[in-house]
């Protein structure tokens, strides 16, 4: 497993250790450094840079790397690098993998890539036992009527007035039902909301981009900015 890093430091002379410290190890690849704070979320929110790791200095200016942090931890694996004892306690807020004190040592470096790739492997060994339906009973057109609908057939799921549309790979079905009540009915490894009025099933995606997915039929949605994270994290690890 190859583990993207993302190193994000006011200071850029700071990355020069990290830099080398991740092309020294087998199984690591730099996607980015940043020096901006601000830039940095952007690129989180925006999906520009997709990390698996991102080392965050905590003590920048303007926006600092617990605000980043706070936008990061849905995505990737935080560890903070930092020349200060007193933020330690904090740094666990963020559910961290660690946090390293300046000047950063390779031992203790590797020690907190360890510790990232097994937390990693853990969500991944999680989603490899979880049990995928083979059908689902969905509310029909009327009352205590359901149909019944293949799992893996579901492209995805519309919102149209009062009711639901569900387009599966040979026919559309309308449902009384209502988002919230879809997306728990559906397991979360093979669906994702990207709009308030869209849930998907990931197997179905042709391209995506920043902005939006284009489905195998052709139909372009827009990914909300409250979604983007649900989505990206289909695409974290490959």
């Amino acid at each position: 497993m190859i583990l993207r890093c993302y190193c994000v430091d006011d200071l850029p002379i700071n990355f020069e250790c990290l830099v080398r410290y991740i092309d020294l190890t087998k199984g690591l690849e730099l996607i980015g450094t940043e020096a901006d704070s601000a830039r940095a979320i952007d690129d989180l929110q925006s999906g520009r840079v997709v990390p698996d790791i991102i080392f965050l200095d905590i003590d920048m200016p303007g926006v600092s790397g617990l605000d980043i942090a706070a936008v990061a931890k849905n995505c990737c694996k935080i560890i903070f690098t930092t020349a200060y004892e007193d933020y330690g306690a904090r740094s666990y807020e963020f559910d961290a993998i660690d946090y390293l004190l300046k000047p950063i040592t390779y031992p203790r470096f590797i020690n907190a890539i360890n510790k990232a790739r097994l937390s990693i492997e853990k969500s991944d060994q999680h989603k490899i036992q979880e049990v995928i339906p083979e059908i689902i009973f969905i509310p029909g057109d009327g009352k205590g009527n359901f149909i019944k609908v293949i799992t893996r057939d579901i492209r995805y799921i519309k919102a149209a007035s009062n009711f639901m549309e569900v387009y599966t790979v040979s026919e559309k079905y309308c449902s009384y039902s209502t988002m919230k009540a879809m997306a728990t009915s559906l397991p979360p490894s093979m669906f994702a909301r990207v709009h308030n009025s869209y849930i998907i099933n990931v197997n179905y995606i042709k391209t995506i981009g920043m902005e939006y997915v284009k489905m195998s039929d052709g139909l372009i949605i827009n990914i909300s900015r409250t979604y983007r994270d649900e989505i990206r994290k289909f695409f974290i690890r490959k």
